[in-house]
């Protein structure tokens, strides 16, 4: 006598694929959603330091100087740096940026000490010029982490 399985040995043979397959797939999407919060919890990062960094300059823009008060909080918005940026950008915030504003400082402060016509020429052209460099930085910053600050899924 010929016997033909019934049809739950069927359903019961395709079971144990399908959940397999479901378990494949969530375990998948699973590992999209972890990669896309990694890349939301680097950019809120990186935002910060891109925050400290125009903060800083907007100041220096409006008023020609930075605070000790602003100069701590531009070297603490921006200590993650090194980080959370590639070493251009890090070079970038720790030496030239960060050279600029002490230079800008330096210039500041002796131009209300004593000195002679000449020498206060000088301290102003060079403030003038540093604030002006430091203002061309918006856009210049902007175009450094243009590829950093995009969110991409």
């Amino acid at each position: 006598m010929c016997c033909e399985p019934h049809w739950t040995a069927y359903v019961t043979a395709m079971l144990a694929p399908l959940i397999a397959l479901m378990a494949v797939w969530i375990a998948y999407r699973q590992s999209q959603i972890a990669r896309n919060k990694l890349k939301l919890d680097l950019f809120e990062k990186r935002m910060v330091v891109y925050q400290a960094v125009r903060e800083a300059l907007s100041t220096v823009a409006q008023r020609g100087n930075l605070t000790q008060e602003e100069q701590i909080n531009y070297l603490v918005g921006t200590r993650s740096a090194r980080w959370l940026f590639n070493s251009k950008i890090y070079e970038y915030l720790d030496k030239s940026l960060w050279h600029k504003i002490v230079d800008l400082e330096l210039h500041n402060s002796m131009m209300s000490g004593p000195m002679n016509d000449q020498e206060r020429v000088s301290h102003i052209r060079s403030r003038a010029d540093t604030i002006l460099w430091l203002g061309a930085q918006y856009e210049a910053f902007d175009r450094l982490c243009a590829e950093d600050l995009s969110l991409k899924h």
